[in-house]
């Protein structure tokens, strides 16, 4: 899985995503209040998982 920031990783996590064949993600910098206010978008991972505190 390849996740990435909000902001400028987009496009490069993308285009690997799409070279590799991997599932991607996108990390929001806080949860939105709105839509589907979750902290990140994307492919789902399970289990959820904590890259550091």
């Amino acid at each position: 899985m390849l996740v990435g920031l909000e902001m400028g990783d987009i496009a490069v996590v993308t285009a690997l995503g799409w070279h590799t064949g991997l599932p991607c993600a996108f990390v929001h910098e806080a949860a939105k209040s709105y839509a589907t206010a979750r902290l990140a978008e994307g492919a789902e991972v399970n289990p959820p998982v904590s890259c550091g505190s």
